[in-house]
């Protein structure tokens, strides 16, 4: 089981249009004959519900929606009619009861009307972050999560308005267009013998791609530089989830697209780069970040201060837990902005919430989405899962965030057609850089 505090990340499919050797539609792809359904799981599942969601359930509400779901699908598919029968079982084992009745009577797929009735009992507890997950939903939400590696050179790519060739919109450290020098901003010229001119990106993407170990020719070009052709040898790259970038009077930019498994050894290395690159202030943006694993936001904030509560989460019994950063001293001592939008939720929220009150960073933007609860996921056999709400979690100031949010400390609204990480059309980022810095200045 997991802990998880999440929202869809929205941001996340900006950049999966450009991941170039690294696209996360083809991340979920199952290719897995279809196990068959264990009817364990919804003793597995009703127990789960029953115990852990952070508000107290009868199992007759559990069934009801289980029930509600099974009619649902059996009327669905070719029973307009179909009811449940009598059964004088209770719990786990009347809703597999009702699951073998209807199935039989109307001659309908066993294991899809599981499912159904699976997904029923999530949406029984009418809370719209508990939710019951099949195989393939769950290869779909994991996905961004866990980021699986793949084979190429490790760049993400736009199409240059200007010039209609392809442009390497962001370099992945340590990758391998990394140690060939590439930089950000680069324009690819040609892959092999083929121009990139009027090509879209996953014409470029498909060319860029192949086997690890395989040499791909690339033509690049800096914006006002030489052109230089590089040999890459293609290697195993795995989709970032945080990305940096030097701003204008050493200010490092540090944006986290989702907290996800390796978010937070990203950040810490994303940092070790700014802090040898001689950053004097740091900017995180956390906008349109829907949220993710509760130990990387624990993680990632415990780098800006020493011992001290991060967030703490209360269950349904009130036995409130707290968790702290370990860290004997701060490795971030520069002056610090956080940038947050109506899309920063969860994680997102809680690191958030424990900067400010921690009062280690300064918050601009508008206010935050203000989701104050935490799931736990559990994975079912067959590779299905559910995530049930299972607390409401507190920032270390004891502030429940929970439909309210959290209000930056200087509050700045967007203009349309604003470009986000840009300076010089990113009101919410120039209005931190101004703060910084002042801050440097007044700085011993």
């Amino acid at each position: 089981m997991t802990n998880v505090a999440f929202t869809l990340p929205a941001r996340l499919a900006i950049f999966a249009l450009a991941f170039l050797a690294l696209p996360l539609g083809a991340l979920a792809q199952d290719t897995q004959p279809a196990a068959k359904v264990d009817p364990a799981m919804i003793g597995q599942a009703y127990n789960l519900i029953e115990t852990t969601f952070y508000k107290p359930i009868d199992g007759s509400v559990i069934r009801a929606g289980a029930d509600a779901a099974i009619l649902a699908y059996a009327r669905k598919h070719g029973a307009p009619k179909a009811a449940i029968p009598d059964s004088a079982a209770s719990g786990a084992a009347a809703i597999s009861a009702d699951v073998a009745a209807v199935a039989s009577k109307y001659h309908l797929n066993e294991d899809e009307t599981t499912y159904a009735a699976l997904h029923g009992m999530a949406t029984s507890t009418h809370d719209r972050w508990t939710e019951f997950f099949t195989p393939k939903e769950f290869a779909s939400f994991d996905a961004p999560l866990d980021p699986k590696a793949i084979f190429g050179i490790g760049v993400l790519i736009d199409v240059d308005a200007k010039t209609k060739f392809a442009r390497a919109f962001y370099v992945v450290p340590d990758s391998p267009a990394d140690r060939a020098g590439m930089m950000s901003g680069d324009l690819i010229t040609a892959v092999g013998s083929t121009s990139t001119h009027g090509l879209l990106q996953p014409q470029v993407t498909k060319m860029l791609r192949g086997q690890e170990g395989t040499v791909v020719q690339v033509s690049t070009r800096p914006p006002d530089g030489a052109l230089r052709r590089v040999s890459i040898t293609r290697s195993s790259v795995r989709p970032p989830t945080v990305f940096t970038k030097m701003l204008p009077n050493k200010v490092g930019y540090v944006f986290v697209v989702v907290f996800a498994q390796p978010t937070a050894t990203e950040f810490a290395s994303a940092l070790q780069r700014l802090q040898k690159q001689g950053a004097r202030s740091l900017v995180v943006d956390l906008r349109d970040d829907g949220g993710g694993y509760v130990f990387a936001a624990v993680s990632i904030a415990s780098h800006f201060f020493g011992s001290g509560p991060v967030v703490t989460t209360v269950p349904r019994d009130g036995n409130a837990v707290t968790e702290a950063s370990d860290a004997e001293d701060p490795q971030v001592t520069v002056p610090t902005a956080v940038l947050v939008n109506g899309y920063t939720a969860s994680a997102s929220e809680i690191l958030s919430g424990a900067l400010q009150d921690n009062h280690v960073a300064a918050l601009f933007g508008t206010r935050t989405f203000g989701k104050g609860v935490e799931q736990t996921l559990t994975r079912l056999p067959g590779g299905a899962a559910i995530k049930i709400t299972t607390a409401r979690y507190l920032t270390p100031a004891n502030r429940d965030v929970n439909g309210k949010g959290i209000e930056p400390d200087f509050r700045v609204t967007l203009k349309p057609h604003s470009i986000q990480g840009d300076p010089a059309n990113d009101a919410q980022l120039q209005a931190a850089l101004d703060y910084l810095h002042k801050q440097v200045a007044s700085a011993p």
